[in-house]
C-alpha cells in the first residue's frame, strides 16, 4: 500500500501503523507444541509469555537448570585461572548453588507448595554433579580454549523463530580473552560448536516434541553462525547424556509456514477431536471440539467468542512484538551496505564556532 506522508488530513501515525504488516516470532517451544496440536496456535502462553502457573515439578526444573549451570561455569572459571578441578570440592559447588537459589527464590518454592526444596533438588544434583564433575575434569583443558554462554537466545527475522540454549560451548584455540568479537565466529566450523539442553530427572527417550525442539533450534544456530552441518546437540539428564544424530529440518520449515497460514488466519487449525490423554495436558483450555451438531446453542456461542477472542489475542501481540529488536550476525560494513544501518556518520564541526558555545 503506498501513503501519501505529504497530505496528513488523510491519515493519523495510528493509521500508518495499522497498515504496517506486524511480524511475529514464535518461539521453538511453541513450533514443537503445535506439532502435536494446532490447538497450541491459540493459546496465550504459545507467545512465551510468562505464566502465574506454580506448579512444584516446574519451580524444581526450573531450579536444577539454574543451579547446574551457574555449578559448571564457575568449575570453568575457576579451572581457567589455574587451579585444579578436584572431584569433591566441584561437587560442592552444587550443594552450596542450590541452597542459595532456595534462598533467594523461597516464595516460588512455597507457591508450588514444595516444603523441603533441598531434597528435590539433591535427588537429581548429587548424580548429575557426580557425573559432571568427572566430565569437567576430563575436558579441562579443552575448556580452557573455549567460550560458555547460557541463556543463549537467537532470534531471526528470515527464519521466523525465537529460541534459547540453556549453554552453548564454543572451541576457539586462540582464545586469549572471554570477550568475542564478530572475525571469531563467522567462519566457525560445526565440530566446534556444542549444544546442551538440560532436562530434569532421570534420561527418558526425547519425544516428537523434543525432536522437532531440537531441530527447530540446531537450524537457527546454524543460521546465526552459518553453519554449513549441524552442531553437537545434547540432552543432559542428571544420569546421563542423549544426542540429537538425525535432524528433519524440513519438518520446522513446515509447521513454520502452518504458524504463518494460522497467524493471518487463512487457515483453520486441524483439531480431530477432545483428547483426554492429551500430552499437552490442558493445551486444548477444557475446549471440546464436538461437531457443531452436538453442541447446545450456548455452548456454539462460547466457541465462536473464544475463537474471536484467542484472534484479538494474537493480533495485539503481533503489534507490540514488531516493535522488539533483532540482532544478526553481521559486522559493520555488511550493515553498512546493505542500509540495516548507518556506521560512517561524521560530525563537521569546521563552522562552529567552540570558543563561543556554552
Amino acid at each position: 500500500m503506498i501513503f501519501d506522508f505529504n497530505n496528513p488530513d488523510l491519515l493519523s501515525s495510528n493509521d500508518v501503523i495499522r497498515q504496517l504488516e506486524p511480524t511475529v516470532i514464535p518461539r521453538v517451544s511453541a513450533i514443537a507444541k503445535m506439532a502435536l496440536c494446532e490447538r497450541a496456535a491459540y493459546n496465550i502462553s504459545f507467545f512465551g509469555m510468562e505464566s502465574n502457573d506454580f506448579s512444584a515439578n516446574g519451580e524444581i526444573g526450573n531450579a536444577v537448570h539454574r543451579v547446574t549451570i551457574k555449578s559448571v561455569l564457575e568449575i570453568i572459571n575457576l579451572s581457567k585461572t589455574g587451579k585444579p578441578i578436584h572431584k569433591e570440592y566441584g561437587i560442592g559447588f552444587f550443594e552450596d548453588n542450590a541452597r542459595a537459589d532456595i534462598d533467594t527464590n523461597w516464595k516460588r518454592f512455597l507457591l508450588a507448595k514444595v516444603d523441603k526444596p533441598f531434597d528435590l533438588l539433591m535427588d537429581d544434583l548429587y548424580t548429575r554433579a557426580d557425573r559432571l564433575v568427572d566430565k569437567l575434569i576430563a575436558d579441562e583443558e579443552e575448556n580452557k580454549q573455549s567460550v560458555f554462554r547460557p541463556e543463549f537466545t537467537i532470534r531471526n527475522i528470515h527464519l521466523p523463530l525465537e529460541g534459547r540454549l540453556d549453554l552453548i560451548r564454543i572451541k576457539i584455540p586462540s582464545l586469549s580473552s572471554s570477550y568475542i568479537s564478530f572475525e571469531n565466529l563467522q567462519n566457525l566450523d560445526s565440530t566446534e560448536v556444542q549444544v546442551t539442553q538440560i532436562k530434569t530427572g532421570r534420561y527418558k527417550r526425547p519425544s516428537a516434541v523434543w525432536n522437532l525442539q531440537a531441530d527447530a533450534e540446531t537450524l537457527l544456530l546454524m543460521k546465526a553462525f552459518n553453519l554449513q552441518s549441524p552442531p553437537e546437540y545434547i540432552w543432559q539428564f542428571s544420569d546421563k547424556d542423549s544426542h540429537r544424530k538425525k535432524f528433519n529440518f524440513s519438518k520446522v520449515h513446515q509447521y513454520i509456514d502452518r504458524f504463518i497460514q494460522l497467524w493471518r488466519s487463512e487457515a483453520s487449525p486441524v483439531i480431530t477431536g477432545y483428547c483426554p490423554n492429551c500430552s499437552l495436558k490442558e493445551g486444548c483450555l477444557e475446549w471440546a471440539f464436538a461437531p457443531s451438531s452436538k453442541l447446545t446453542e450456548n455452548e456454539i456461542i462460547r466457541r465462536r467468542s473464544e475463537f474471536k477472542l484467542s484472534k484479538r489475542i494474537r493480533e495485539e501481540i503481533s503489534y507490540e512484538d514488531r516493535w522488539k529488536v533483532y540482532v544478526e550476525i553481521r559486522n559493520a560494513e555488511q550493515r553498512q551496505a546493505e542500509g540495516s544501518s548507518i556506521t560512517n556518520l561524521t560530525l563537521d564541526v569546521s563552522t562552529v564556532d567552540l570558543g563561543n558555545q556554552s
